[in-house]
């Protein structure tokens, strides 16, 4: 064919000896089986589960969610026959929405000298290069739990066949598209054995590259990498050992095992070695000012015949996840103390003033009892016992408890003028007063159910006694009053359509309207159709999402369903028969009479007439329900409507 590639045969043909000797990394197929990083070299390559940096993106993309700092990943080598082998990443970290990557992987040949294959002749020389385009993407679904995967775009800059007239020998371009995936467990043991362990899985060519390889075509092998990792931790922060080990299988190779240990100090410094098959990898690193520098020496398939050095650098830039994470809920936390201190302001400001007022107003009818109950819920606010702000509440405390202990004075002045049953009297007046005084006390602490139980204590003795019946009724009338009240909240969370808010309400008042029917029968009513509601409402929203992503089929089954609770909802039974009919449209001829109607709605549709145009649109589905040029037509024509009366609209009150 006229073409001669000296020098990149003869470094082919080096590597995949090496490939048959050492059986490198996944297979002789894939030209970027390279590895890159030096600290996964100097770890015998066992990283799949222990990469926390930016070279993750090809190591295993779910473990892009361990790396901490927006980072930025560098690494250069070069390989025999003048062949130069870099790559470049950067891996942004997201507080809830995962990591991104980008990365670019490079292998290049210059100044392959070309040769007339009849006449020692050089044609000129080329350039073998292939490019690696990555895209990754890691997210923790759990907090034990990553998933990840590498979209590869690979585009190949090869040898072509020289021109029959001129001789000369041109480049032929070609792209290529693949993928990795990725999985990283992280299970949360607490034995110390088994904490700080990682799994790690990467599918590595799981979608298949397929390029030509200077004549002939390839496709990248599959290759499974299984790694496990586990930290030792020693001492301070930052100091520990970590232990990895990794098999890897190829489909076209044999399984190999990988080995590797890096002791840490204080996140500053690490040493590390590993063992590659029967080769021995060693390295260290340093970070500095947020600056990792990382070194290995490398006896792999790619050194050939003589070690190598290999260095990356890995730049991280800004705070950490973890700081990160920790500013934002910190700043969260805050945003919600300052509202709540607001609104516990607010409502002791009011609770201040409306309780004051109902004191007075009740002290002003003798409702001494209710006047004591409304006053102490104010001076419930009153921390240190002299707030400025309740000195007209600590008066009027004092003036309702001398009203009491003068009403308490006439009724056991009463009740002394009886001589012929005066022991009698006090004995009862004795435990009425106890009885009494737990209700009232049961009555200020909102325990009406109590107050009430006491009330009826004390009138079992005395039936006459006003007080104590003032005291009952206004302990029945404030537990009717608060077991409404609970219910109207219900009703009004009820109309927000705040269903389990509701129930949650209903609940509470149906335990304090305990022994009496027919409360209870309305408030079991009210909690059986809130129940029912949700039911059907939760179709129904699962529904409207199904529409949203034009699922029709399983749409029309959810408003079907929904409609076992409302049988009777016309609008509900229309939507279903809408998106039933979408799920069945198909494409159809149209009778003559439907065709006249459509051309009619073509027609004011192109007029902008789109309420006449939803008309026709309508009588014609009518006519042919399941036809899909119609049903598309009408949700144009509706769409254009609803933005033409929006417009309307806005115009109208910009006037």
């Amino acid at each position: 064919m006229g073409v001669s590639l000296l020098i990149l045969a003869g470094w082919a043909s080096a590597r995949a000896q090496a490939v048959d000797g050492q059986r490198a990394w996944g297979g002789a197929n894939d030209i970027f089986d390279f590895p890159v990083g030096a600290r996964a070299m100097a770890m015998g390559g066992a990283y799949v589960a222990s990469a926390d940096d930016p070279f993750a993106l090809y190591w295993n993309p779910a473990a892009l969610q361990n790396v901490q700092h927006m980072s930025l990943g560098i690494y250069y080598t070069n390989l025999p026959a003048g062949t130069q082998y870099s790559y470049l990443a950067y891996a942004h970290p997201t507080l809830f929405i995962g990591t991104f990557s980008v990365g670019v992987l490079s292998l290049n040949t210059p100044d392959i000298d070309i040769y007339d294959d009849q006449y020692p002749i050089k044609l000129g020389s080329l350039t073998y290069g292939r490019t690696l385009f990555l895209f990754g993407y890691g997210y923790r679904p759990l907090s034990w739990c990553s998933i990840g995967s590498t979209v590869k775009v690979e585009r190949a800059n090869l040898p072509g066949y020289p021109d029959p007239v001129s001789g000369a020998v041109h480049s032929l371009s070609e792209s290529a598209l693949g993928a990795d995936f990725g999985l990283l467990l992280t299970p949360k043991f607490s034995t110390p054995f088994l904490s700080d362990l990682s799994l790690g899985l990467n599918i590595q060519n799981a979608v298949q590259r397929s390029i030509r390889a200077v004549e002939n075509r390839e496709s990248t092998p599959r290759t499974m990498r299984f790694g496990l990792g586990k930290t030792i931790r020693l001492g301070s922060e930052g100091s520990g050992i970590h232990v990895a080990l990794e098999y890897d299988k190829t489909a076209t190779i044999p399984g190999q095992m990988r080995m590797g240990l890096e002791y840490a100090y204080q996140g500053t410094l690490a040493l590390r070695t590993g063992l590659y098959g029967d080769q021995l990898t060693i390295g260290g690193g340093a970070q500095v000012a947020g600056i990792a520098f990382d070194y290995s020496y490398w006896s792999g398939s790619d050194a050939l015949l003589t070690g190598s050095h290999r260095m990356s650098v890995i730049l991280n830039i800004g705070k950490g996840r973890e700081r990160r994470l920790a500013e934002y809920q910190e700043r969260e936390a805050q945003r919600i103390e300052q509202e709540l201190a607001v609104k516990r302001q607010e409502e002791r400001a009011q609770a201040i003033v409306s309780g004051s007022s109902r004191a007075r107003v009740l002290f002003a009818r003798n409702d001494f009892t209710g006047a004591y109950a409304a006053i102490i819920k104010v001076l419930f606010y009153d921390v240190t016992g002299n707030d400025p702000d309740l000195e007209d509440a600590r008066k009027l405390q004092e003036q309702i408890n001398s009203a009491l202990s003068e009403q308490r004075k006439r009724e056991e002045a009463d009740i002394l003028a009886r001589n012929e049953e005066e022991m009698r009297i006090k004995r009862n007046n004795l435990q009425i007063e106890q009885h009494y005084q737990k209700a009232l006390n049961a009555f200020s602490l909102e325990d009406f159910q109590e107050a009430l139980a006491e009330c009826d204590r004390a009138l079992a003795i005395d039936s006459t006694s006003e007080r104590v019946q003032l005291l009952r009724k206004n302990s029945d009338e404030q537990l009717r009053r608060k077991i409404m009240n609970l219910a109207e909240r219900a009703r009004q969370l009820q109309l927000q359509d705040r269903g389990y808010d509701a129930i949650t309400l209903y609940n509470q008042a149906r335990l304090l309207a305990r022994g009496i029917p027919d409360i209870e029968t309305f408030l079991a009513g009210q909690i059986s159709t809130i129940e029912s509601r949700l039911s059907r409402e939760d179709l129904m929203r699962r529904a409207k999402s199904q529409e949203m992503n034009q699922n029709w089929a399983e749409a029309a089954s959810l408003y079907r369903e929904a409609l076992r609770y409302d049988a009777n909802n016309q609008s509900l039974r229309e939507r279903f028969e809408e998106a039933n009919a979408r799920a069945n449209a198909r494409e159809m001829p149209m009778p003559d009479d439907v065709r006249e109607i459509y051309r009619k709605g073509v027609n004011a549709y192109g007029q902008h007439k789109y309420d006449e145009a939803v008309q026709y649109f309508e009588q014609a589905r009518k006519l042919q329900p399941l036809n899909k040029n119609i049903l598309k037509a009408l949700d144009s024509a509706r769409e254009n409507l609803q933005k033409q009366n929006s417009t309307q609209g806005n115009q109208t009150r910009g006037r």
